[in-house]
């Protein structure tokens, strides 16, 4: 299930990962389910994105190797927020 938790705790590991590259340090983000990478490095980076005023989320995958840029969301689909 998506929660705000998970989606706070992503943000959070993309935000860290960021500084590391700005600093220019080795460091690398941990990928679920993945051997651990660089975030640049992945295949596909997954990219919340929060739509505070309708109380809802929906999600953008970005295909690094592609450089295509998919955007998944439940209400456009015709689901329930």
């Amino acid at each position: 299930m998506l929660t705000d938790n998970t989606i706070n705790a992503y943000v959070l590991a993309l935000r860290k990962e960021a500084t590391r590259m700005r600093m220019g340090t080795e460091d690398n983000l941990h990928v679920i389910g993945a051997p651990v990478t660089r975030m640049l490095d992945a295949e596909l980076v997954l990219v919340p994105i929060d739509f505070a005023d309708l109380e809802h989320w929906a999600l953008a995958g970005i295909n690094m190797r592609q450089r295509k840029i998919t955007f998944y969301d439940s209400i456009a689909a015709g689901g329930a927020p």
